[in-house]
Formats: C-alpha cells, sequence, structure tokens
C-alpha cells in the first residue's frame, strides 16, 4: 500500500516530523517530504519515536513555527 503517489494532491500546509532514531526512518520522511507540494521537514537528531519527550524544546519550537508559518 503506498500512497506516495496521491500526496502531490494535498495543497495544505503538512509537518513530518522525524527523529534521527525512529523506527519511520529519516529516509521515508524524506520521501513523504518530497512528494508534498507544501511540506515542512524536521528531524530532531536525540530523538527515536517520541521526541516531545526526547526533545520538548525543540519538539514544540517547531510545532510553533510550523502553525506560525515561520
Amino acid at each position: 500500500w503506498n500512497r506516495l503517489p496521491d500526496l502531490h494532491r494535498l495543497t495544505l500546509p503538512a509537518l513530518v516530523l522525524v527523529g534521527a532514531y525512529d523506527f519511520a526512518t529519516p529516509l521515508s520522511a524524506k520521501l513523504l517530504r518530497a512528494a508534498l507540494p507544501n511540506g515542512w521537514l524536521i528531524l530532531f537528531p536525540d530523538s527515536a519515536h517520541s521526541p516531545f519527550l526526547d526533545e520538548p524544546e525543540a519538539y514544540f519550537g517547531a510545532l510553533t513555527g510550523f502553525l506560525r508559518g515561520q
């Protein structure tokens, strides 16, 4: 099941968050970002699957920036 070919249809901003040690790898996150016309990708270098726990300051800063469109 591959939805990557359909992601170009999403025109709203999309945020892809990934930890460097996540089971959803940074490479797969980059593929998602590349398929999204208005996508953002943020990599958390010291996180696994829960950057909100591993790097809360960076996570919430990134989320706030995305929501503000910065």
